[in-house]
């Protein structure tokens, strides 16, 4: 039934524009220039898109010219911490999704990040599989979300038609309170009728 209201609240336009949003954005944080060519080619490879920045100042005025779908910081940036922005974009999105990557044995970093709200942490040299893993998880969620939005949006355009989860007739009176003459009667209690005494038969005559 969900699939049969998603295909019927877009048209194919709509359904292409909606695959295009759904697309999951990816800002790369990253001081090498290397690693963000690397990054860059690989994420888009995977099918997502993705932009990059070089230090802590690039990556704030991405972050407010366009705001991505997942970030991909490097904890030691020149320029300031990424934990740093780590605490500044939570303070401005909390459910923004933050992948810390540090260098191999910067596990105390790696920490820190978890409690200041990074959604995980990769270490360098990066495992790109997990990190292919982790787009698709949060690729996953923006889809979910979507679907989520444009399902509410056709049962909007869909109020008050018949048939429609929650818009039709029945369901309308239902929410609707009972009136004083629906309320279900008390039944009365009726006490048993009293049994008339039984009559005492004399005692037959004795015959000798």
């Amino acid at each position: 039934m969900l699939q049969t209201l998603r295909e019927h609240a877009l048209t194919p336009a709509e359904l292409s524009l909606r695959m295009e949003s759904t697309r999951l954005a990816v800002l790369v944080v990253d001081d090498e220039p290397a690693l963000r060519e690397v990054l860059s080619l690989r994420i888009a490879d995977w099918g997502y898109e993705v932009r990059t920045s070089s230090d802590i100042a690039e990556a704030e005025r991405e972050l407010d010219r366009n705001p991505p779908d997942l970030v991909l910081c490097d904890v030691v940036m020149p320029g300031g911490s990424g934990l740093d922005l780590l605490k500044r974009i939570k303070r401005q999105d909390e459910k923004l999704p933050v992948v810390m990557m540090t260098a191999h044995g910067d596990i105390d970093k790696a920490v820190d990040a978890m409690k200041s709200g990074a959604a995980d942490f990769l270490t360098k040299p990066l495992d790109y599989v997990m990190l292919h893993a982790l787009l698709e998880a949060a690729a996953g969620e923006l889809r979910q979300k979507h679907e989520a939005r444009s399902l509410d949006a056709h049962l909007q355009r869909q109020q008050g038609a018949p048939g429609i989860v929650g818009q039709s007739r029945g369901m309308r009176d239902l929410r609707q309170p009972r009136s004083r003459s629906s309320r279900p009667r008390t039944r009365r209690r009726f006490s048993p009728a009293k049994a008339a005494p039984a009559k005492r038969s004399s005692p037959a005559p004795c015959t000798r």
